[in-house]
């Protein structure tokens, strides 16, 4: 988490943080769910609040 809203999510590989990339919801949704993939949010200052549609 580089900062403390729903856009801050990283995937970062090992300890190198030159690595971080941004997590795409959409494609977490159409992965977890099958396409298409819509993600929203609930609050904008809250990261954890992300669900699929």
């Amino acid at each position: 988490m580089v900062v403390n809203n729903v856009y801050g999510w990283r995937c970062q590989y090992g300890s190198d943080t030159g690595t971080r990339l941004s997590v795409d919801m959409n494609a977490a949704c159409a992965w977890k769910y099958g396409n298409p993939g819509t993600a929203r949010f609930t609050n904008y200052s809250n990261p954890y609040s992300w669900y699929c549609v």
